[in-house]
């Protein structure tokens, strides 16, 4: 990735086979929308907390490995796609994130608990199966209609709340929409 203005606010680079590090992005200080998925960019995700006006993030489909960074800077957050990458270790509290409305974190090599979810006010999907987490799964928010944690290593049985949000998104539950995507119906936008 060349050099870019620290201004800019919006960045797709989608679906254009690029590959290498991303850790030019970091001085962009005013980005607010970030999508680079399906492309080969790999190393460690990028340092997101000079980004405080983050909103919509997606980097799904690379081989970015390593740990997630906290998020819990990140107040405008509304999308955090990451799945389909190399990631490893725990996912970081989304505590305080009230603006998050869709999570995407599925097939990873994720590990550790489920965090909790339950004070997030706008959360709509919750997509964290086919990784390695484990532990008891707390109550999901009431916004929550789509998510799955499927394919995990979880010591307890969800609440009843989980088993009817698998089966409204079945379709996508337990692996992929038809087109591959665990997030066939999200959308996002950019500027």
């Amino acid at each position: 990735i060349p050099e870019l203005p620290p201004s800019l606010k919006g960045l797709s680079l989608r679906n254009n086979q690029l590959t290498g590090g991303v850790a030019a992005l970091g001085g962009l200080t005013d980005l607010a929308a970030l999508d680079l998925s399906n492309n080969g960019f790999d190393g460690p995700l990028p340092d997101w907390s000079a980004w405080p006006s983050l909103q919509d993030m997606e980097l799904t489909r690379n081989f970015f490995a390593g740990v997630i960074p906290a998020v819990n800077g990140l107040h405008q957050l509304r999308t955090l796609y990451l799945d389909s990458n190399l990631l490893s270790g725990s996912i970081p509290s989304l505590d305080g994130l009230d603006n998050l409305q869709y999570v995407a974190l599925s097939f990873n090599q994720l590990s550790g608990p489920v965090p909790d979810i339950s004070a997030l006010p706008l959360l709509q999907w919750f997509f964290v199966g086919d990784n390695h987490l484990t532990g008891s799964v707390g109550e999901p928010p009431d916004s929550l209609w789509a998510g799955t944690l499927c394919s995990n290593r979880l010591a307890a049985t969800p609440s009843a709340r989980w088993d009817s949000i698998s089966i409204s998104a079945r379709a996508i539950a337990c692996g992929a929409g038809p087109d591959g995507d665990v997030r066939a119906i999200a959308t996002m936008s950019f500027w």
